[in-house]
Parts: C-alpha cells; structure tokens; sequence
C-alpha cells in the first residue's frame, strides 16, 4: 500500500489505502443491485470473527489494514496450535452463524456471508482455506512439503475461477467480479 490514511484507537493503528477508499466508492456508486455493500458488510463479519477469537484468547492487536479484497490484522502470536486453528477458522465460522440468522430475516446477506463464508474455505495462500489445511499438514510434513502443496492446491484451484470469471464475463458482457477477485489472488500468490 503506497499511501494510506491512519488513525488510532484503543491502542490499535488502523490503516485504510486510499486505492481502497477509491475502488469501494467507485464500486458503490456503479452497483446498481446493491450486492457490493452486502458483500462489504458479510467481509466485515468475516473479519469480526477472527478478532473475536484473538480477544477471547487474549491476543494484542497492533493494528489492522484494509487492503483491496483483504483485511491484515497484525496481533500477537497465539500461544497454542488449537488457539491458532481457532483464530484461522473465526472468520468462516462467523459467516456461516451469521449466515443462518439472515437466513430468516434477510436474503442477500445470507447469500453474502455464505459466499464469503465458502470462497475463504478454498485451500487458496491467503484465504483462511489454505491456513487451515496448513496447521492440518503441518502435523505430518516439513514446512517446505506443506508450502509446496499448498502453492500447487492455489494454482488447481485459482485456474478454473478464472476461466469461470472469464465464461462469466463473456455471457454477462458486464460481471467481471470473479475474474478480478481470481486475478487479484493469483498476482498476490506470484509475488510471495
């Protein structure tokens, strides 16, 4: 993130990228269906699940980023492989609990937190899928044997999203939302 703006509270930094503040306002004004925020507010769940568990499990938070498709929240190191799991999981199990409350008061976001809820569930490097299946392997193989495959598992699995995006795209002539998200992952897996 090149420039973003800063403000502190309760002891933790937050940063917001002003690419971020430009792609949401951007996204918003052109969303005719209103889908956007209800996907911005399942995010939002997401993220609220793991810091639940880092403040359940005593974690001090030093700050968290807004980036484009991703929120980073820097905290303390958890103590214990099942705290780690736990945490990891947060956000997943949010959007699915919250998920079934929507499902008897609003549609779309049922919809939206079961979406978010499920695509974060790809074993896909930094979605919480692929932490997940790491702490998992990390039980059985090396950290390197756990890196490659889950590098391989990323790449299997960001390719028929793409072409899913692009078969999309090509019948809509306007939804390029799953190529972009596909693009985006797969330029943030190419730079680690």
């Amino acid at each position: 993130m090149l420039q973003a703006m800063k403000f502190h509270l309760k002891r933790i930094d937050f940063f917001i990228g002003y690419e971020v503040v430009s792609v949401l306002s951007v996204a918003l004004v052109l969303d005719k269906t209103g889908n956007i925020l209800f996907c911005l507010l399942a995010s939002l769940i997401h993220e609220l699940g793991h810091l639940f568990f880092m403040f359940i499990y005593k974690l001090r938070i030093k700050s968290v980023t807004f980036r484009l498709f991703d929120i980073l929240i820097l905290a303390d190191r958890p103590k214990s492989y099942k705290s780690d799991m736990i945490i990891t999981s947060g956000g997943i199990l949010f959007n699915f609990l919250f998920a079934f409350v929507f499902y008897f008061i609003n549609y779309k976001l049922f919809v939206a937190n079961l979406v978010i809820g499920i695509f974060n569930l790809l074993p896909v490097e930094s979605l919480d899928g692929a932490g997940i299946l790491s702490h998992i392997l990390l039980c059985f193989f090396s950290f390197n044997v756990v890196n490659i495959v889950i590098k391989i598992l990323s790449f299997v699995f960001l390719v028929p999203f793409m072409l899913c995006g692009i078969y999309v795209l090509l019948n809509t002539k306007y939804n390029y939302s799953l190529l972009f998200i596909s693009l985006y992952v797969l330029v943030i897996l190419l730079k680690k």
